[in-house]
């Protein structure tokens, strides 16, 4: 999944993330606009159970956190940039991670 980020804005703001429990396997690729040049960059999750997660961004790839991971629904993403004492940050983007059953045919 590719994300452009531009000032403050997400491109494509929704996606689907991928299936419940999938781990070490999803990631974003993030293309940043110039304005993002100086800054070192990390992407904070709000997952859909309401707990904060933050994954730094490394060449421009961020790995989806298992704590997204695990359960099914909506979670929120931002991307956040720190330069010394300055600190820039995008509008929030929507994650959905999709159902399936599990091992034992639970869903």
């Amino acid at each position: 999944m590719k994300i452009k980020v531009d000032g403050c804005f997400l491109r494509p703001a929704r996606i689907i993330a991928g299936i419940k429990g999938s781990f070490d396997v999803t990631y974003l690729e993030m293309c940043f606009g110039k304005d993002w040049e100086a800054f070192d960059k990390s992407v904070v999750f709000q997952t859909s159970s309401g707990t904060s997660v933050t994954a730094l961004c490394e060449d421009g790839r961020v790995r989806i956190p298992d704590e997204v991971m695990m359960t099914h629904g909506k979670s929120s993403f931002a991307v956040v940039g720190r330069a010394g004492s300055a600190r820039k940050t995008t509008l929030s983007g929507e994650l959905y991670v999709l159902n399936t059953v599990d091992g034992e045919g639970r869903i």
